[in-house]
């Protein structure tokens, strides 16, 4: 593959990945929600399908199952080509980059199961996605604990990934700048993924 069509390849890549930013943002406000209670939660899933079917499954394959296809096929390409050494060089960034690609093959197996679940089992069997039916879900250790890591590997692959993206695309230069946006992106990783925790842990134990 040639230079210029890598460097260009990875540009995109990372573009991508900001935009498909957007929807775990979706996703993580609906998980507050939670904490509302099912009406507001089951009336902001109503609005996030208002298309008609054919166009609500155009909608969702245009913005989110190829940008997410092609986010993944070609991570998992540059995942296999990085050279992790956080032992040998244990600096914050390094580890940063290492957790990265660690997180990235996290949330592929993640995803497979997410989609296979509510995209498949669930509509197949005719099954709502409501409130009721998550907390029934989270009943289930397995299910719980597999969302609170896939989720929170999520969150840090995307805003671990905004600083990777400020510095590939020139936003922040000089290290202060970089500095000053990778504390900021990790102050907000780490406040939603409490807020998720709150949620999950709310919904299971506590919700009537």
């Amino acid at each position: 593959m040639g230079i210029a069509r890598t460097f260009y390849l990875r540009r995109f890549h990372s573009l991508i990945g900001l935009l498909l930013g957007g929807f775990l943002l979706k996703h993580i406000l609906t998980m507050i929600l939670l904490l509302a209670g099912g009406a507001a939660f089951d009336w902001f899933i109503q609005i996030g399908h208002f298309l008609p079917g054919k166009w609500q499954m155009g909608a969702d394959w245009l913005i989110v199952i190829l940008p997410l296809g092609f986010h993944t096929i070609y991570g998992i390409m540059i995942g296999r080509q990085a050279k992790n050494n956080p032992h040998h060089y244990p600096t914050l960034v390094n580890w940063q980059f290492t957790l990265q690609r660690w997180s990235a093959w996290v949330i592929l197996v993640f995803l497979l199961d997410h989609v296979l679940f509510f995209g498949l089992i669930v509509p197949w069997n005719g099954i709502p996605m409501n409130y009721a039916f998550l907390q029934h879900s989270v009943q289930d250790p397995l299910y719980f604990w597999m969302y609170l890591i896939g989720m929170c590997a999520a969150i840090f692959h995307f805003f671990n990934g905004i600083t990777t993206f400020s510095m590939t695309w020139g936003i922040c230069k000089g290290p202060r700048s970089q500095q000053v946006i990778n504390w900021l992106c990790m102050v907000m990783m780490a406040m939603a993924m409490i807020l998720i925790l709150v949620s999950l842990v709310d919904l299971r134990y506590f919700a009537g």
